[in-house]
């Protein structure tokens, strides 16, 4: 290490890594709900940044201490876990230290790609950040609330570019701005004069006041293009004047889930949906209703079936009456609402006689479908499960570790299902499926091969466990990227909020207030458009992967042979 002048300020001391770190955190989590103030996201990663250009070489230690900064930040984000039961705190503290990995590994790629590489940080911090999103949104089963690109989806304009590359191309964009930001900062005497002091300088192949003009013409026309793609896509997706809109009723209660025997509970659950959907009537008594939606397991009659072996061991007129039930509930409802109706329920599998519960039952999160004439459409059970919501990782192979968990097993589904009710092609999702840019963007491509490309998605979903947290703009928020990547209108209905009409460039239209009773009339324009990221789903995603991946490889290589020379 050269040897510091005498009016140069020593390097920042090690035992500030963790307060820069958690700078950083903080501005991110005042840019997520419920602050919700999104300018801060442009500059949450410049203390990162800071870090990513750091003169000392980083040890263990200061990587601890960013992932405990990266920890915090998720803590914080996603605090609202922790309520949805009292063992779920665990939960909070498993899923807060595991994501705050991947802060210590965008740093550490931006690292080695800028200073043992010599790469444009312009170019190294904005895909090893979509490569860290594009691993949570993957990797054990898939977790992307409260990304960098959730921020900005207030500003319509500005995130219409995720039906180009997926809400991936909205976060580079916004680490692509920081890191010019940063290149103005890094000129500063103070900070110059400490970046300097390294062995491994930041990357200086022009001057500073030239790097700094490049950085702010770079990030303004980054910003400005995006801005006017988006007013052009904005002013091309606006519905035709004659264009015929299909009216639904969103029903959402707030009945909250219980972990004690409550034989009530069931009838009272059905007694409140059957009035709200009855109150959907009288205010629609202008107007005929196209779709009537009730939110995930809110029906509660559930829907039965078995092999011929368990049939065998059971009653003709009590299987008859099991495999009834259900269906005869939801053509009564039909008939009295005089509408078609999709309904979130629990479904039953019955395969065997022997062992416990979960040996001899296979149970779905579903959705199912009844047109105006009683006729049962069809069934969709959920395909993407939660981790710890509706499974335990193992849980398969050893049914015995549900007696430690407040959750029974989930059983996933195979395939995505399209309603179609008197023309238009409505694709049910349940709950956190539309949290995953993948999961949609798979399930309409499926569909649209097989001649059945979706008008409307429908997102049934109970957010009570959470009460009135963040979480529910949290969730709103993802639902409402996807609409724009899969451009196709969104309808959600939520039990206990928030439930929302959302157009096909993410656009609410009518949102219902959280955690009441409330019935949400709502004009919906059917059909969906083209859009880059539905025919080439994370190939972005996965080249900035590949990038930080080669970063690494050949860094480490470096490294070796400097060590051995």
């Amino acid at each position: 290490m050269p040897a510091e002048s005498d009016d140069c300020p020593p390097p920042v001391p090690r035992s500030r890594t963790l307060l820069v770190a958690l700078t950083g955190s903080v501005l991110l989590w005042l840019a997520q709900p419920p602050v919700g103030w999104s300018l801060c996201a442009w500059v949450a990663p410049l203390p990162w940044l800071y870090l990513a250009t750091k003169p000392v070489l980083m040890g263990r230690r200061d990587y601890l201490k960013i992932w405990l900064a990266g920890a915090v930040y998720w803590m914080l984000a996603v605090h609202w876990i922790r309520l949805a039961h009292p063992a779920t705190i665990v939960g909070l503290f498993f899923l807060a230290g595991y994501l705050g990995i991947y802060l210590p590994l965008f740093i550490a790629a931006t690292r080695m790609g800028g200073q043992r590489l010599r790469m444009p940080l312009c170019l190294v911090a904005p895909m090893a950040w979509v490569a860290i999103e594009w691993l949570e949104a993957h990797v054990i089963s898939g977790f992307l609330m409260g990304a960098l690109s959730h921020t900005q989806v207030d500003h319509a304009p500005l995130v219409q570019i995720a039906d180009l590359a997926g809400a991936y191309l909205v976060s580079a964009l916004i680490m692509l701005v920081a890191s010019c930001l940063w290149e103005l900062v890094a000129v500063q005497p103070v900070v110059r004069r400490r970046l300097e002091q390294s062995e491994l300088p930041v990357v200086s192949c022009c001057p500073p006041g030239v790097r700094v003009i490049a950085s702010l013409i770079l990030a303004v026309c980054a910003v400005s293009a995006s801005w006017w793609y988006g007013q052009w896509r904005l002013a091309q997706l606006a519905p035709a004047d004659d264009a015929m809109p299909k009216r639904l009723a969103l029903i959402q209660g707030n009945e909250r889930a219980v972990w004690v025997p409550d034989p009530g509970r069931e009838q009272r659950v059905m007694e409140t949906y059957l009035r709200l959907t009855a109150e959907a009537k009288q205010k629609s008594a202008d107007g005929e209703l196209d779709l009537v939606v009730w939110p995930e397991g809110a029906f509660r009659t559930p829907l039965y079936s078995c092999t011929p072996e368990v049939a065998s061991t059971i009653g003709a007129v009590e299987l008859m009456q099991m495999e009834s039930a259900a269906p005869g509930d939801l053509q009564r409802t039909v008939e009295d609402l005089g509408a078609p109706i999709l309904v979130g329920c629990d479904r039953f599998f019955h395969h065997g006689t022997e062992g416990s519960m979960q040996q001899q039952y296979q149970v779905f999160n579903a959705a199912v479908a009844v047109d105006r004439q009683g006729e049962l459409l069809g069934i969709y059970d959920k395909t993407h499960l939660v981790m710890f919501g509706e499974y335990v990782p193992g849980g398969t192979y050893w049914p015995g570790i549900y007696n430690f968990f407040p959750i029974g097993g989930v059983t996933p589904g195979e395939l995505p299902v399209v309603f179609d009710i008197e023309g238009t092609r409505y694709m049910p999702t349940i709950c956190y499926e539309t949290v995953m840019p993948h999961v949609v963007r798979r399930q309409v491509v499926q569909l649209a091969d097989a001649e059945q490309r979706p008008d409307v998605l429908v997102n049934v979903t109970n957010d009570s466990w959470f009460y009135d947290s963040s979480e529910l703009a949290m969730h709103l928020t993802c639902t409402r990227l996807r609409a724009i990547e899969c451009r196709t209108p969104v309808v959600v209905a939520a039990n206990g909020g928030l439930s929302a009409n959302i157009d096909v460039a993410g656009r609410v239209l009518d949102l219902s207030q959280p955690v009441t009773n409330q019935v949400l009339l709502v004009d919906v324009q059917p059909g969906g458009h083209a859009s880059l990221y539905l025919r080439y789903g994370d190939t972005f995603a996965i080249a900035c992967l590949a990038g930080t991946v080669l970063v690494f490889v050949v860094g480490i290589i470096q490294r070796r042979l400097a060590t051995q020379s």
